[in-house]
């Protein structure tokens, strides 16, 4: 029987076909390991990306730290292993395990191994101590691509041997139920009014008021607004608006981590600020998902409101029940414009959280804004609702400021490294090159404000005359 079995399989030959054919995701035990490794991939093209920018940043006429040729092999590993992984096939499996050891590779053999530590006169002690920190990454990005290099045989494996879902054992059973039991009364019940509203609502309190109570001396102008933001938006939760209150409590969150920065070391304020932030941006992600989904369900219906209730829709005529040939073109431009601004702000967020010094002191309270906002703008625009658009106005306009009224310098420009010790005479080239990508952002932000702005309000207008119609039919 077993010589039986053992012919079969070597008579089945995988065909290319079979290795492009999109499989489910990988099976049992297997599959939490392969959504870890969604986010894997996600951290090992941010650190790609982190080395790539602080390499070009320490470049200078004597010295170039990596290569033109070096940098795009890295980046362009990350990105094919990302798209290998979410590809669910075998050949994408595949693919990631050769970009995952073209990583190591690289890492490990170029050049002795890749380091950024230099001794050069031109760079000041801010630089070369940049430069060290990089170190760990460096490290870290090795052992990622090593971990994601393994996992990808074992999904390979589990492709060719697992044909169909094993059966549930132990503590599995109760988990399953649970998860049944809440998508059940999250799909049942209106907005506002599930489980997970009250459940961020009160995470939400709960981190406000370690927030609040732990720094008793000082309340300053922004702790009021940031105190009437999260109160705001959890009233709104509670009255079945739950996008406008998840958007309100991120809001509220990030101005209090603009005032509570890292750089004042780990204390309560600084961890309860950032623990509220990050609840409040995977609920309001959540949610705006949740309302794209219940768009692309209904059939092409617009809604300005959160509830059923105050719901004002346009659905579409049969003769326009195809999403109109401008807004096509208006969602694709504000995915770019997006996705732009990620690219963007990613670089100008590394060096100024890398390399700062005592010139931008006031500069780093708005690193948190350059970190968040451009991902809050990506998920907006990724919602395709009327709600997403208005909130991706609100945040792009807010990045704009952010960016051009961050300095207390008379010139206004964001990066200063005029210090001779502490940047040496790489300084003047970084401050020229970073402030020219800050005004390049400044003008894509403010363009996709425009932009959002006035798909707002053709949608509102849409809505609003396609509700009366229906009214009065």
């Amino acid at each position: 029987m077993k010589e039986a079995q053992k012919a079969e399989k070597n008579e089945k030959k995988l065909t290319v076909n079979d290795l492009k054919c999109r499989r489910p995701i990988p099976f049992g035990d297997v599959r939490k390991y392969y959504l870890g490794a969604n986010i894997g991939t996600i951290v090992l093209l941010a650190l790609c990306f982190h080395i790539s920018v602080v390499a070009i940043a320490l470049r200078t006429d004597s010295c170039v730290q990596l290569p033109n040729a070096i940098i795009a092999i890295l980046l362009l590993c990350a990105v094919l292993n990302m798209i290998g992984h979410y590809s669910r096939t075998i050949a994408g499996y595949a693919l990631s395990v050769v970009c995952c050891l073209v990583i190591i590779s690289v890492m490990q053999f170029y050049n002795g191994g890749v380091s950024l530590a230099s001794e050069l006169p031109e760079y000041g002690d801010v630089f070369k101590d940049g430069a060290k920190s990089t170190e760990l990454w460096i490290l870290l990005t090795k052992v990622l691509a090593a971990v994601h290099l393994l996992l990808s045989i074992v999904f390979i494996n589990s492709v060719l041997t697992v044909k169909e879902e094993p059966p549930l054992k132990g503590m599995n059973v109760n988990i399953q139920k649970f998860k049944d039991w809440l998508g059940k009364k999250s799909t049942e019940l209106p907005a506002g009014q599930r489980a997970v509203d009250y459940w961020f609502v009160s995470l939400a309190l709960i981190a406000w008021m370690l927030m609040a109570s732990a720094d008793t001396t000082y309340t300053g102008k922004y702790d009021f607004w940031a105190m009437g933001l999260v109160i705001a938006g959890c009233i709104a939760v509670l009255i079945k608006k739950a996008v406008t209150g998840g958007g309100l409590i991120t809001a509220g969150f990030l101005v209090q981590c603009t005032m509570y920065q890292w750089r004042f070391g780990i204390s309560i304020p600084v961890a309860a600020s950032y623990l509220g932030l990050w609840i409040s941006v995977l609920y309001f992600t959540w949610v705006l998902l949740q309302d794209r989904r219940r768009f692309t369900e209904q059939g092409r219906q617009w809604s300005l409101c959160g509830s059923d209730s105050f719901d004002i829709r346009i659905v579409f005529a049969d003769n326009v029940t195809a999403e109109p040939g401008w807004m096509k073109k208006a969602n694709k431009l504000m995915f770019v414009g997006a996705t732009a601004l990620l690219v963007l702000m990613f670089p100008v967020h590394e060096v100024l959280s890398t390399f700062t010094g005592s010139y931008m002191v006031y500069q780093k309270d708005n690193l948190p804004l350059y970190f968040v906002l451009p991902m809050l703008v990506f998920i907006c625009v990724l919602s395709r609702s009327l709600k997403g658009y208005i909130g991706a106005t609100i945040y792009c306009f807010w990045l704009v400021d952010a960016l051009r009224n961050a300095s207390p310098y008379a010139d206004n420009v964001l990066f200063r490294f005029d210090s001779l010790e502490q940047h040496g005479a790489a300084g003047p080239l970084m401050t020229s090159r970073m402030n020219t990508l800050v005004n390049v952002t400044i003008a894509v932000a403010a363009l996709m404000t425009l932009l959002c702005a006035v798909v707002t309000i053709i949608q509102a207008r849409r809505a609003y005359h396609g509700n009366k119609e229906a009214v009065m039919d």
